[in-house]
């Protein structure tokens, strides 16, 4: 955290913008920062328990769905980012849910539009006269697979998927989403038509294509291999790590809760194992012994707050910390800034 001293108001309400252009704004936080190596910046990162670490390990072995539930800002997605980095996985592939989320989407997109509309160019290209006239570009050049295609085809090793806030899907989806993490393939249509009628046309076709993968980089396609597709057929290589978040709001079929290994996150009740690990979280994100332990009073709080049955995410600690850590320019400000952490970033989730 800086040492030097900073301005507070770099939003002060006056109606005109600055003469001298946009005004500069001051580094974020450690786990606020973009940028090239977004996937590699320093992530809020959770203390895991015995029990914890037993039930990750075991679905490990099994090569089975772990499913973590507790409230919001208790640490679930961390599992997934703490997983990939650990066992050197590479980045985490997302697939946030809301209540129209179709598994198909989350397995491929075809582009028809945008074939449909080089298909057309190519027609109204010149060309010379009897020669024949174009074929139409080859689907699966408009094909990506998505988070979950993505960590199912994945060739070189498995794959950490994060499935976030399964509770907003649609009721079909948990058993949708078991038939393919059970089965380990799908199937792409669009691809094995076109190699059908191609066939039947006499067309030589290859019975192998590539496609993208979710997170292909045109400008480093060396890192983001395409994925190998047989005849419309994408064959799993290996079981994908797969991690969903859910927050209670709802009950899941049984068929889907019994091949899934369920990790209950609860809060320390311990007060002070509690307090060492806000401590630790603290220490994690924000270097700089000095500043973290003056505000000690607000991982305090976290912690007695807590305890009184309020729900209290870290990075609500964290916020705290980083603005009460620094050091402002005006006494006044300080003081005015404490306050805010207590009552506005330090406040209980369920009332907020």
């Amino acid at each position: 955290m800086a040492k030097n001293k900073s301005t507070w108001h770099l939003f002060t309400g006056a109606s005109d913008p600055p003469a001298e252009g946009p005004r500069a704004l001051p580094e974020p936080p450690p786990w606020r920062r973009l940028g090239a190596n977004q996937h590699k910046k320093k992530r809020l990162r959770r203390q895991w328990n015995q029990r914890e670490l037993d039930v990750v390990n075991a679905a490990l072995h099994l090569r089975r769905p772990i499913l973590v539930q507790g409230e919001a800002g208790s640490g679930k997605s961390m599992m997934a980012y703490d997983l990939a980095y650990e066992l050197g996985l590479g980045h985490v592939l997302e697939w946030p849910i809301n209540s129209r989320t179709e598994v198909r989407r989350a397995l491929y997109d075809y582009d028809a539009v945008g074939r449909l509309q080089e298909a057309t160019i190519l027609a109204h290209t010149p060309r010379q006269q009897n020669a024949p006239p174009p074929r139409p570009p080859p689907v699966h050049q408009y094909i990506q697979l998505g988070p979950l295609g993505t960590a199912l085809a994945y060739e070189a090793h498995p794959r950490v998927l994060l499935i976030d806030e399964l509770d907003k899907c649609d009721i079909d989806l948990p058993n949708d989403l078991l038939f393919y993490l059970e089965q380990a393939r799908f199937t792409i249509p669009e691809i094995s038509r076109a190699h059908e009628i191609e066939a039947r046309a006499g067309q030589n076709n290859p019975d192998k294509v590539h496609v993208r993968p979710h997170d292909f980089d045109p400008a480093h396609p060396e890192q983001t291999p395409q994925i190998e597709v047989i005849k419309g057929q994408v064959l799993c290589r290996h079981f994908p790590i797969v991690v969903m978040t859910s927050n209670f709001q709802r009950d899941f079929p049984p068929p889907f809760l019994r091949r899934c290994l369920r990790l209950k996150l609860e809060p320390p009740t311990n007060r002070d194992e509690a307090l060492r690990e806000a401590t630790n979280i603290a220490n994690s994100q924000l270097p700089g012994g000095d500043a973290v332990e003056a505000a000690s009073t607000y991982v305090q709080a976290l912690v007695d707050r807590r305890a009184a049955g309020e729900v209290l995410a870290n990075d609500q600690l964290l916020n705290a910390l980083y603005l009460t850590g620094r050091t402002w320019d005006d006494k006044e400000d300080a003081r005015r800034i404490e306050t805010l952490a207590l009552d506005t970033l330090l406040r209980n989730l369920r009332k907020s």
